[in-house]
C-alpha cells in the first residue's frame, strides 16, 4: 500500500507477505508421500501493520498467530527475525563492516541462534567457574589432606619405629636380665659348692690336724725319751772322751815327730839333689835318717794301732763315736799321714 495519499484510509496500513515453497524432501510438509510431480507446496507468511491503531498482526495461510507462534514458525524454515537473516535492509552491509569482533561474534550467534542460549550458557559458565574453583579448592584442599596424610603416615611410621625399638629395647633389658639372673644363679651354686668342697675340706683338715696332734703328743713323748737316752749318751761321751784326751798327747807328739822329721826329709831330699856327686859321703847320715824313720814309722804304726785298740773299745763300750770325737780323730790322721807324707816320697825316691 502507498501511505503517501493521507485521505485514502487503506494508506495507514500496509502488508508484506513472504511466500515460502516446501522443497519435496520437507519433513514437515504433510503431503510428502504425494505424487512428486506435483506442484511444491507454498506457505504464505503475512504481516500487517495499522498505523492508526498502531498494532500489527501476524498469519501464516491467512490464519491470524500470535508473534511468538510466527517467530517460531519462521524460525522452523531458517529465518530469523532477530538475527535479520531473510532481508537485507537499508545500511545492513555498511553497518556490518563496522561491527567489531564481538559484535560480529554476537550478530553470528544470533543467527545461529545460540543467543537464545546465552543465558543458559552464562548460567553454565559461572556453574563451570564455581565448579572449578571449588575443584581447584578441593584439589589444593585434598592436596593438604594427602600432605597431612602423608605426614600423619609418616608419623604413624615412626610412632610403629619407636614401638619396634621400645620393644625390642624391652626384649633387650629382659634378655639382660635374664642373662644376670642365670649367671647369678649358676655363680650362687657355683659359690654354695665352693663352701660345701671347703667345708669337707676344713672337716678333712680338722681330722688331719686332730691326726697330726696325736701324731705330733706321739712325737713329744717320743723326744723326750730320745731325750733322756740322749743326756746318758752324752754321759757316756764325755767319759769316752776323757779316755780318749788321755791317748791324745802321745798321738799329738808322735805326729809332730813326724811332721819335723818329714820337713827334714824333705830338706835332705833337696840337699840330696842338689849334691848328687857328694852322695856317696851322706850315705850314712841316710841310712841313719832312714833308721829313724823307720823308727818314727813303726812308733807311729804302734800308736794308730793303740789308738785304734782304743778307739775299737770306745766304740764298743759307748755303740758310736760323738761327731766331735770322729772329727777330731780325722784331724789326728790326716795330721799323721801329712807329717810322714815327706818321709815315704823319699824313700821311694831311694
Amino acid at each position: 500500500s502507498n501511505p503517501s495519499n493521507p485521505s485514502n484510509p487503506s494508506s495507514l496500513s500496509c502488508r508484506v507477505t513472504v511466500v515460502y515453497l516446501h522443497p519435496p524432501s520437507d519433513p514437515s510438509d504433510s503431503d510428502s508421500d504425494s505424487d512428486p510431480a506435483a506442484p511444491p507446496r507454498e506457505t504464505r507468511y503475512a504481516r500487517s501493520i495499522n498505523a492508526r491503531a498502531g498494532s500489527s498482526s501476524y498469519s501464516i495461510d491467512g490464519k491470524t498467530l500470535p508473534w511468538s507462534a510466527y517467530e517460531a514458525s519462521l524460525a522452523e524454515i531458517g529465518v530469523l527475525v532477530k538475527a535479520r537473516n531473510f532481508l537485507v535492509f537499508q545500511g545492513d552491509v555498511e553497518q556490518l563492516a563496522r561491527k567489531s569482533p564481538r559484535e560480529l561474534v554476537e550478530m553470528f550467534e544470533h543467527i545461529g541462534g545460540s543467543a537464545e542460549l546465552k543465558s543458559d550458557y552464562d548460567l553454565a559458565l559461572r556453574a563451570k567457574e564455581e565448579a572449578e574453583g571449588t575443584t581447584v579448592h578441593a584439589y589444593h584442599k585434598q592436596k593438604g589432606y594427602r600432605a597431612e596424610r602423608k605426614e600423619l603416615r609418616q608419623q604413624m611410621e615412626e610412632a610403629n619405629k619407636f614401638d619396634k625399638a621400645l620393644a625390642e629395647r624391652t626384649r633387650i633389658k629382659r634378655e639382660f636380665f635374664l642373662w644376670q639372673l642365670f649367671h647369678v644363679s649358676d655363680d650362687i651354686e657355683g659359690r654354695e659348692k665352693a663352701v660345701e668342697d671347703l667345708e669337707t675340706e676344713r672337716e678333712n683338715t680338722a681330722k688331719e690336724e686332730k691326726k697330726a696332734q696325736e701324731v705330733l703328743k706321739d712325737a713329744k713323748k717320743k723326744m723326750n725319751r730320745s731325750r733322756r737316752e740322749v743326756a746318758g749318751k752324752e754321759k757316756k761321751r764325755v767319759q769316752l772322751a776323757g779316755a780318749v784326751d788321755a791317748l791324745h798327747p802321745d798321738a799329738i807328739q808322735a805326729t809332730s815327730t813326724v811332721k819335723s822329721l818329714r820337713k827334714q826329709v824333705a830338706r835332705d831330699e833337696k840337699s840330696l839333689e842338689k849334691q848328687q856327686n857328694l852322695s856317696a859321703a851322706h850315705r850314712a847320715t841316710l841310712d841313719a835318717l832312714v833308721d829313724d824313720i823307720a823308727s818314727f814309722g813303726s812308733r807311729e804304726k804302734t800308736l794308730l794301732r793303740d789308738y785304734e785298740t782304743a778307739k775299737a773299745e770306745t766304740v764298743g763300750a759307748a755303740g758310736h763315736l760323738t761327731e766331735a770325737q770322729e772329727l777330731r780323730y780325722e784331724e789326728v790322721r790326716d795330721a799323721a799321714a801329712v807329717s810322714s807324707a815327706p818321709a815315704r816320697q823319699a824313700l821311694e825316691k831311694q
